[in-house]
């Protein structure tokens, strides 16, 4: 069983902020009151720590099968903090929320989570490595970015054409990372940010992303970021105790 007390505003902004396409969500909550989830697609893998504001009563997982409706009730209580509980994997989810209690069904399968074993081999031994490899693609740049300098390509879904491709190119020597993307006669993105305590050649090197990379920038938290870069492969952005993982558009 697993059984949490926990503020509501905090619970409904953990779990709406794992992107809009997330339909089901595993959280574990640990004994020293760490919250924890992460999910795993074709495009992108998104690890995300909180300490929980309240008390873990049972430590555990919770398999979260409605997502968005379980958001949508935590919108709409009033009480200040709710109470999550599970007897087990599949089992059914309770949130209590002051005199008002839902019950939502839950699948032992939960989607965002069955790739990210997979991905976590990886990112295990890309660790192993000091971040500079992926696989068997070397990862030859390092530094830290402003990410708040970033959020701005998180909101041009709208402004680009409908399938925009994003071109990062990070340059160790100058100390510069750009994201760009559009084609001639048609709105075009320029961003570029200070790559700081940079490590890698004097070289630009370059990667592509598909629409999802607007997407998964906003994942992210304001603030610095350590990013782990190469031509024709992954993004790997550090932030505290988060990690994203972009996929290029080659993969």
């Amino acid at each position: 069983m697993t059984e949490v007390s926990i503020d509501r505003k905090q619970a409904l902004q953990f779990l709406s902020s794992f992107g809009k396409n997330v339909g089901d969500l595993k959280v574990t909550f640990a004994i020293d009151g760490k919250m924890t989830a992460t999910v795993a697609f074709m495009s992108h893998y998104f690890h995300k720590e909180r300490q929980v504001q309240g008390i873990v009563r049972t430590a555990g997982t919770i398999d979260i099968s409605e997502l968005e409706k379980a958001c949508k009730f935590l919108k709409s209580a009033k009480s200040d903090n709710v109470t999550l509980k599970q007897l087990g994997s599949g089992k059914t989810l309770y949130i209590n929320a002051g005199t008002t209690k839902v019950q939502f069904p839950s699948s032992t399968a939960i989607v965002s989570y069955s790739k990210v074993p997979l991905i976590e081999r990886l990112i295990n031994d890309s660790k192993d490595s000091q971040w500079t490899k992926w696989h068997n693609a070397e990862l030859e740049i390092g530094g830290v970015v402003n990410i708040t300098d970033l959020l701005t390509v998180s909101k041009m879904r709208g402004i680009l054409n409908a399938s925009p491709i994003f071109k990062v190119i990070a340059n160790a020597e100058e100390g510069e990372l750009s994201i760009t993307a559009g084609k001639r006669h048609e709105a075009r993105l320029f961003n570029t940010v200070t790559l700081s305590d940079p490590v890698g050649p004097n070289a630009s090197i370059e990667s592509t992303y598909g629409p999802w990379l607007m997407e998964n920038i906003g994942l992210l938290s304001e603030g610095n970021a350590e990013v782990h870069f190469g031509s024709n492969t992954i993004l790997a952005v550090e932030q505290d105790n988060d990690l994203l993982i972009v996929v290029d558009q080659r993969a």
